[in-house]
C-alpha cells in the first residue's frame, strides 16, 4: 500500500473519495444537465430531432473511443498530469457548446466535451484501485458511484430551471464552470497516486495489454455485467423526453425533477453497497439483491407501458427499483473486473468504461431509432440489458467456464461462495 493510501485510509479518505466522484462525473453532467435543452436548441438552431440525436451520439462515441486511451496513458505518465490535460479539453468543450451558432458547431463541441469527459471516469476510478484494496475498494466504489448517481439526480432538474429562466446556452455554460472547479481541485488538492515503479512496466504494449484482459473471461464477464446493468439507465435517458415531454405534456422544469427522483435510488443503492462491502465479500447476498430490483424494475416498466397506464408515478416507481439496482450491480461488478486487471488499473477500467459506452450507445440508438414508440423501445431494452447483466455475473461465478487468465488477478467474491 502507498503512503497516500495509508494516510487515505486513516484521515483523508472521505476527502479524496469525494474529489474522485465529482470528477468522475464529467460525462453524468455533461449528457443529463443538457437533455431538457433538446427542445429549445432545436428551436432556436434550427435543428432536426436526426441532428440533435448526433449531439447524443457523437458524444458517447468520441467519449467511449478516449476511454480506450486514457487508461493506458495514466498507466504510463501517471494519473495527474493525464486527468488535467482531460479536463482543459473538456472545458473547451462546454465554452465551443455554449457558444455555438449552428447546429454543426454545437455537435463539435459536444464531440470536444466527450473527447475530455473520458479522463475523470477512468483515473478516478483507476486512482482509487492505485489506493485500495480488497472490502475498502468495494466501499470506495461504491463511494464514487455514489456521488456520480447524484449528478443524474440534480443535474435534469437543474438544466430544466436553467433553460426555463436563461436559456439553453446557460446549461453549457455551468458544466463548463463546473469543470473548472474540478480543473482547479485537481491542480490543488490531488496527488498522484500511481506508484513510480509501476509507469515503468505499464506501457510495455497496450494491444497486448487489452488482449490479455480480453482473454480473461471472468475479467470480460464482470465487465458486461457492469456494463448492461447501466444499459437499461442510458435507454431511459434516451426515452424520457418523448415519454414525459410529449406524451404526458411536463415542461422542461417539470421533466427534470423525474430523473432526479429515479436517480436518488442509485444514490440510496450506492449508501447501501458500502455500507454493506465488509459483510458482502464472501456472499452473493448483495448482488442478487441489485439484480432483483433492477430486472424487477425494468420488468415493471414496461408492464405498465404495454398496459397503456402510463403516468408519472407508474413510470417514476418501478424507474426508481432499476436505479437502485444500478447503484449496486455496477460498483460490485466493475470492482470484482478491476481486482482482476491487477496493477493495470487503467487500462482495466478503460476497458470496463468502453464497453459500457458501447452498451450506452447500442441503447441510445435502438431508442431514437422511432420516436413514436421510444418509450415501449427503451422499455424492452431495459428488459433485455438487465438479462445480458444477469447472465453476465452467472458466467463470471461459474467456476466450470469463466477461468482467469495467467495474468489476472483474484476477484474479491472468494471462489468457495460462489455457488
Amino acid at each position: 500500500m502507498t503512503f497516500l493510501a495509508r494516510q487515505a485510509t486513516v484521515s483523508g479518505g472521505n476527502a479524496l473519495v469525494a474529489l474522485l466522484a465529482a470528477i468522475s462525473a464529467q460525462n453524468l453532467l455533461a449528457t443529463n444537465i443538457m437533455v431538457p435543452a433538446l427542445s429549445a436548441i432545436g428551436d432556436e438552431l434550427g435543428a432536426s430531432a436526426a441532428t440533435l440525436k448526433l449531439t447524443l451520439t457523437l458524444f458517447f462515441i468520441t467519449y467511449a473511443g478516449s476511454l480506450l486511451a486514457y487508461g493506458p496513458l495514466s498507466d504510463r505518465y501517471g494519473r495527474r498530469p493525464v486527468l488535467i490535460c482531460s479536463l482543459i479539453i473538456y472545458c473547451t468543450g462546454s465554452v465551443v457548446c455554449a457558444t455555438s451558432a449552428s447546429a454543426a458547431a454545437l455537435i463539435g463541441g459536444r464531440m470536444i466535451q466527450g473527447l475530455g469527459a473520458g479522463g475523470g471516469t477512468i483515473i478516478a476510478w483507476a486512482a482509487a484501485r492505485d489506493c485500495f484494496a480488497g472490502p475498502v475498494l468495494l466501499r470506495t466504489t461504491s463511494l464514487i458511484n455514489t456521488g456520480r448517481s447524484i449528478v443524474p439526480a440534480i443535474a435534469p432538474a437543474a438544466g430544466g430551471v436553467i433553460v426555463d429562466c436563461y436559456g439553453w446556452r446557460y446549461t453549457f455554460g455551468a458544466a463548463g464552470v463546473l469543470g473548472g472547479l474540478m480543473l482547479g481541485s485537481t491542480l490543488v488538492f490531488l496527488p498522484e497516486t500511481l506508484r513510480s515503479a509501476a509507469k515503468a512496466e505499464a506501457f510495455e504494449s497496450v494491444i497486448c495489454t487489452y488482449l490479455l484482459l480480453l482473454k480473461s473471461l471472468r475479467f470480460l464477464a464482470f465487465a458486461l455485467a457492469a456494463a448492461f446493468s447501466l444499459g437499461a439507465w442510458f435507454a431511459f435517458i434516451a426515452g424520457s423526453p418523448t415519454l414525459f415531454m410529449q406524451r404526458l405534456g411536463l415542461s422542461p422544469t417539470e421533466f427534470g425533477l423525474c430523473p432526479t427522483l429515479i436517480a436518488s435510488g442509485s444514490v440510496l443503492g450506492g449508501f447501501v453497497t458500502a455500507r454493506l462491502a465488509n459483510a458482502a465479500l464472501g456472499s452473493n447476498r448483495l448482488a442478487y439483491l441489485g439484480f432483483a430490483t433492477l430486472l424487477l424494475g425494468a420488468a415493471g416498466t414496461l408492464a405498465v407501458i404495454a398496459l397503456d397506464i402510463t403516468s408519472v408515478a407508474s413510470i417514476v416507481v418501478p424507474m426508481f427499483a432499476v436505479s437502485f439496482g444500478c447503484g449496486i450491480v455496477f460498483p460490485l461488478m466493475a470492482a470484482n473486473a478491476m481486482t482482476l486487471s491487477a496493477e493495470r488499473a487503467g487500462t482495466g477500467f478503460s476497458l470496463i468504461g468502453f464497453l459500457t459506452m458501447v452498451v450506452a450507445a447500442v441503447s441510445t440508438a435502438l431508442t431514437t431509432a422511432n420516436p413514436r414508440h421510444a418509450a415501449q423501445v427503451f422499455a424492452v431494452v431495459m428488459v433485455g440489458s438487465a438479462t445480458a447483466s444477469i447472465a453476465g455475473y452467472w458466467f463470471a461465478i461459474h467456476p466450470s467456464h469463466s477461468q482467469p487468465s495467467a495474468r489476472a488477478g483474484a476477484s474479491i467474491m472468494p471462489t468457495s461462495d460462489r455457488h
